[in-house]
Parts: structure tokens; C-alpha cells; sequence
């Protein structure tokens, strides 16, 4: 996956471990979290750039060991 620029992502606290997903419920409520979901309960999704790095590019060649 990397090579690819891929990763498998999850957004907010783990619930690893049978944690609960998170809520911003006391004792929680008094801290500033304008924009964030009230409870952190996502699915792992496939992330990657909408761009795609080619093994000509000056930025990526070497990265990938194609560059001598």
C-alpha cells in the first residue's frame, strides 16, 4: 500500500480493546469542540492523493528506486 500512497485510516480515539467510541458527554461537555462530531464512531476507509506519483517524476524516482 504504500508504494501505492495508500493507507487505511480511522478518524478519532481508538476503540481498541473494547473501549466505547467517544462522546462529547460530561465530563466533556465544558471543552471547546465547535466543528467535531458529538460521537467518534467511523469506519477504517481507504485514503490516497488524488494525484499519482510516477516513477518519472523528479519528486518520486528516487523514493521508489528508480533513479540512478
Amino acid at each position: 500500500m504504500a508504494l501505492r500512497m495508500q493507507v487505511d485510516a480511522v478518524a478519532g480515539p481508538t476503540t481498541e480493546g473494547g473501549l466505547p467510541p467517544f462522546e462529547w458527554k460530561e465530563p466533556f461537555l465544558s471543552t471547546p469542540h465547535a466543528g467535531q462530531p458529538h460521537r467518534f464512531d467511523f469506519e477504517f476507509e481507504l485514503q490516497q492523493p488524488d494525484w499519482a506519483l510516477t516513477p518519472t517524476a523528479a519528486c518520486c524516482g528516487s523514493i521508489l528506486g528508480q533513479n540512478p
